[in-house]
């Protein structure tokens, strides 16, 4: 554990926690931006599928 007596002060660490905080919510978010675009590349496919369907 880390004490401001040991020449650490507070607003350091809380800064490095919130530094690794956002950058959790950072890796989140760019999880669930990857599922949205490879849940619209397969609507896409599935439109194009039944265009072609309907073409026949």
């Amino acid at each position: 554990m880390l004490y401001p007596e040991d020449g650490f002060s507070i607003r350091v660490i809380e800064e490095s926690v919130n530094f690794w905080q956002k950058t959790d919510a950072g890796s989140d978010m760019d999880i669930a931006i990857r599922g949205q675009r490879e849940r619209l590349e397969q609507l896409e496919d599935r439109i194009q599928t039944r265009r072609e369907e309907l073409r026949r």
